[in-house]
């Protein structure tokens, strides 16, 4: 019981600091009412919604955020579940989106578009591999996993229709690479040393030349405490005792020179002038900042990258999800062209209204689908 009071009055305290010394006279007045109705109803959810409602379209909404998330961890609260997504705090103090299982026909269903899209890449004269990148969830040991489970069954389906699958949840399991060192803790993205990692293992599915994905022929800078990810940014960032992440910069040592085209423009430089964006790192506020984008820019509906020093290196046309973003910049110096393509924000181009038109068009030598994840909208190819 005295813990629970002296929890409380933590809280309270917290609280008192941040309507004192950050909010605004309308803020405060939606506070004093929603505090008033925790002192009558003792509902500490309905106060938690009142606030949250008070809040929206106000200043100093991220300190109020901060406050959800040492209650939080004050209650010990592992879910939170909010409107778009339910966040966990895992064993290991890391967060994640609880990720969405599917049925058993909407698995074949997905399994069935890779193989119609197999059927127009091999007509093409490409190859055409999955690669399955893990997700937090799918690694966890915690007991029953059924995320995992579904993933299984759809590599599986994949490999009864003849779609070749690299694995990579099992690639970190041979190579002994756990989750704490290949993620982030408050985002559900890998770590950009991981993104390098899976684009050398991609590179070797393909038979591509590997040496110019070795990390030591790499510069890393980090930036201690800069990202909040997607995860913390809804639950605040004391919401894990984990703090904060670092963020790495990764930079070729060797000479590089590359034109990078999507809808903002077209770039020609080194790795650093095209693929990086590193204004990025430079937004004070943890909640409005992504660093994770410095990466490639972010996620566009179509992105191609030319490598100016290895002009007879073999195109691949990636189609992907976010997890690309820290891929794609590296697995373009082991190719001659890269091109990217985003289901969820492909709307065609003049030459190709579908994506299985466009790899018909650009004929690659090879077609790679980088997923995290498996929704139905990511597999609409047609």
């Amino acid at each position: 019981m005295k813990k629970k009071h002296y929890s409380m009055l933590l809280f309270f305290a917290a609280a008192v600091f941040v309507a004192v010394g950050l909010l605004s006279r309308p803020l405060l007045s939606g506070l004093k009412l929603a505090a008033m109705q925790l002192v009558h109803t003792g509902d500490v959810e309905a106060f938690i919604d009142d606030v949250d409602a008070t809040s929206k379209n106000l200043s100093y909404k991220g300190e109020l955020i901060d406050l959800y998330s040492l209650w939080y961890r004050l209650t010990d609260t592992r879910e939170v579940v909010k409107e778009d997504a339910t966040v966990l705090r895992l064993d290991n103090d890391f967060l994640a989106f609880q990720p969405k299982v599917a049925d058993g026909e909407t698995l074949q269903e997905m399994a069935d578009a890779c193989a119609r899209l197999k059927a127009v890449t091999n007509g093409a004269g490409s190859s055409l591999l999955y690669v399955m990148a893990p997700n937090k969830v799918s690694l966890s040991q915690n007991g029953s996993n059924p995320v995992a489970d579904n993933l299984r069954d759809f590599a599986g389906l994949l490999e009864s229709r003849g779609v070749p699958v690299l694995n990579l949840k099992e690639q970190m399991a041979a190579q002994g690479l756990a989750m704490e060192e290949a993620f982030f803790h408050t985002d559900h993205h890998w770590l950009p040393q991981t993104g390098l990692w899976a684009a050398g293992e991609i590179a070797a599915a393909l038979a591509l030349e590997g040496e110019v994905l070795q990390p030591e022929n790499y510069s890393v800078q980090t930036y201690p405490d800069l990202f909040l990810g997607s995860e913390g940014k809804k639950v605040g960032r004391f919401f894990t005792p984990l703090g904060l992440d670092d963020f790495s910069v990764i930079t070729p040592d060797f000479e590089t020179r590359l034109t990078a085209r999507d809808y903002t423009g077209t770039r020609t430089g080194a790795f650093a002038d095209t693929l990086l964006v590193e204004k990025n790192l430079h937004t004070q506020d943890p909640y409005l900042a992504n660093p994770y984008v410095v990466y490639t820019g972010g996620d566009y509906p179509l992105q191609t990258i030319q490598n100016h020093l290895n002009e007879s290196g073999e195109t691949i046309l990636v189609i992907r999800d976010s997890y690309a973003c820290a891929v794609t910049p590296f697995l373009s110096l082991a190719a001659g062209e890269v091109h990217t393509v985003d289901v969820r924000y492909w709307t065609g181009i003049e030459e190709a209204d579908t994506i299985l038109e466009y790899v018909e068009v650009l004929q690659p030598d090879h077609v790679v689908v980088l997923y995290a994840g498996i929704s139905p909208h990511m597999f609409d190819f047609e």
